[in-house]
């Protein structure tokens, strides 16, 4: 039973790469939070419903400043907007790498299990003949637990 969902390698010098650059991107977001599940229930959800809405609130504070009272933080308001319009499309951006790199990882994965029980079997058949393959064979028939059969288990704890 052969499968290849995904046929790749990834070089030594190519994730190393990768995690420079994921460092790259961690530095330069130096202001990330992380919110509890609570913390996050808590807040006001933006939605596409309202990024129109927000969007007309800023245009009202920049082209008609006076209307609004001076305790009211134009500037970190405005910081507010600007950093979520433009990270909104970072973080589109990056779940869809997450999702197709989960899902190699997946594919890889079930490849490698796959392909691991052809392995196993071929151990299972040969651990009699070939010295030193028995112990492999014992560690990965550990993953492998037989389930006793009610009667057996009744017989032998009879005894």
């Amino acid at each position: 039973m052969e499968q290849d969902l995904v046929n790749a390698e990834i070089s030594s010098e190519d994730l190393a790469v990768l995690n420079t650059a994921l460092a790259t991107i961690k530095n330069k977001l130096p202001f990330l939070i992380s919110l509890s599940p609570k913390e996050k229930a808590s807040l006001s959800k933006v939605g596409d419903t309202y990024k129109p809405f927000i969007a007309k609130a800023s245009q009202a504070v920049t082209m008609y400043p006076e209307i609004m009272p001076g305790v009211f933080d134009k500037p970190g308001f405005l910081r507010d907007y600007n950093l979520f319009t433009s990270l909104e499309p970072v973080l589109t951006n990056l779940q869809g790498l997450v999702k197709a790199l989960d899902d190699t990882i997946t594919a890889a994965g079930s490849d490698a299990l796959v392909s691991s029980y052809e392995v196993y079997g071929e151990v299972k058949d040969n651990a009699d003949r070939i010295p030193g393959l028995k112990a492999l064979y014992d560690e990965m028939k550990a993953y492998f637990p037989r389930k006793r059969s009610a009667q057996k288990a009744t017989t032998t704890e009879g005894q």
